[in-house]
């Protein structure tokens, strides 16, 4: 499943022409990120890792961990913990 690789959470991204072939609704948000931790790689288990439990918001970046690219904000995710540091803006 494509949401488990930084766990459990509501994926969000920076630019939404990155990750149109996930859907052809978009929604844009506004986020509370609150506390973040930030991840280079995919989480090995399906499950929080225990440093991660005091942080409420993941940055991630798939690609450039995993295909050596060079860092660009383009495919970055933001994965938020609760629905609560999520608003819901405009439907496009």
């Amino acid at each position: 499943l494509h949401g488990r690789a930084f766990g459990d959470g509501i994926y969000t991204g920076n630019n939404p022409l990155a990750f149109q072939s996930l859907g052809e609704v978009g929604i844009l948000v506004a986020r509370l990120k609150g506390c973040c931790s930030e991840r280079t790689q995919r989480l090995r288990s399906f499950c929080r890792l225990e440093t991660d439990v005091a942080y409420n918001t993941i940055l991630g970046n798939k690609l450039n961990s995993t295909e050596g690219r060079p860092t660009d904000d383009t495919y970055d995710e933001v994965v938020l913990r609760s629905s609560d540091q999520v608003v819901p803006l405009v439907k496009f």
